[in-house]
């Protein structure tokens, strides 16, 4: 996030973000960091501005912070096939690239 705030002093990211970011991953928290940014401009202007151009210059906002709980049958079917002695893996989006080579190595 500090590389697309405000820059040179960054003075919209508090000092903690890093600390703040890793309590709740630790915790197992899906976590975002917002910003925003005025255009300036007609719509089409804006359209069709750069990536670079829209994520540059933000002012951090806060963080949403999202719980993704497990369905109460997950636990249930998990064991099921443990005893079953089918192996699990759990396949994030963060890890999604790799997912084919988690399934070749099983």
């Amino acid at each position: 996030m500090r590389f697309v705030c405000l820059k040179p002093t960054f003075v919209s990211v508090p000092s903690d973000f890093h600390a703040v970011l890793e309590e709740y991953t630790q915790q197992g928290y899906r976590v975002l960091a917002m910003g925003s940014k005025t255009m300036t401009g007609s719509y089409v202007k804006v359209q069709r501005a750069s990536r670079e151009d829209i994520e540059s210059g933000l002012t951090f906002l806060g963080f949403v912070v999202l719980e993704n709980q497990l369905k109460p049958e997950t636990s249930i079917i998990i064991d099921a096939l443990t005893r079953a002695n089918i192996r699990s893996i759990m396949v994030t989006g963060k890890y999604l690239k790799y997912w084919p080579m988690a399934l070749i190595e099983a």
